[in-house]
């Protein structure tokens, strides 16, 4: 900038002087000529088109100079704009994320809680149906029921032929029990059987494969793995010559 200034301004002084050798010369000394007094006149014509067009270049330079400055700024503004707003943008898939990890866990809790609660009447199931076997046992020498149906509806109901957890229609009539409970009965055992001795026990798959319970002839109900229910079933079945 301040080199353009300085030609300006050096072809302006320029100018004044030629016009004072015009004007001073030609008027006192008459000693140019018509022709070379024209000349010198589109001299400064042509010099004063120039100081013309470097004003109008400057103007021009500076209007342009202004303009990529409020390009500038207005391209700043909007650049701060769009980090603002992938700022919270990101802030907000952050907070999504850790509401969906969050409703997961929830939801994952809430089955496994649901589940453990279904665990809980499944053994109370087992529990009762091993209570009815053994008070049944004494008004048949001693003898265990040859099937479950016979412990409805003197010794029991029929909610507690079916295991909670498990999938297909439930048990609703004493028709039912038989076919359709969900519990795997021992027949063939008396009192006298060893305590340890395996009388009902469910298939894993009515906890998702995941294990089972098994109700005692002494009256206990435990819960067990799939691989260790297998095992005990397995082996109490060799011993009793039952399976």
């Amino acid at each position: 900038m301040r080199r353009v200034l300085t030609v300006v301004l050096g072809t302006f002084l320029l100018s004044g002087a030629t016009l004072f050798t015009i004007a001073g010369p030609l008027s006192a000394q008459k000693e140019l000529t018509r022709s070379e007094a024209d000349q010198l006149r589109a001299e400064n014509e042509e010099l004063r088109k120039q100081v013309q067009n470097l004003g109008r270049e400057l103007q021009e330079t500076r209007l342009g100079l202004e303009r990529a400055k409020n390009m500038y700024a207005v391209a700043r503004n909007v650049m701060e704009l769009m980090i603002e707003e992938a700022a919270r943008e990101a802030e907000r898939e952050g907070r999504l994320k850790a509401a969906e990890e969050a409703i997961k866990w929830l939801e994952g809790t809430i089955e496994s809680e649901r589940e453990k609660a279904k665990r809980a009447a499944c053994a109370k199931n087992l529990k009762q149906l091993i209570t009815a076997i053994r008070t049944w046992s004494p008004d048949y020498d001693g003898k265990y029921p040859e099937s479950l149906s016979e412990l409805y509806p003197n010794y029991t109901t029929l909610y507690v032929f079916s295991c909670p957890s498990a999938s297909g229609p439930k048990v609703a009539s004493k028709g039912d029990i038989d076919s359709k409970t969900t519990y795997i009965y021992r027949t063939g055992l008396t009192e006298a059987s060893p305590s340890d001795t395996v009388v009902i026990y469910e298939n894993p798959s009515n906890h998702g494969g995941e294990g089972g319970h098994i109700a005692f002839a002494d009256g206990h109900v435990k819960w067990f793995s799939a691989e260790e229910l297998k095992k005990i079933v397995d082996k109490d079945g060799e011993r009793e010559g039952v399976f």
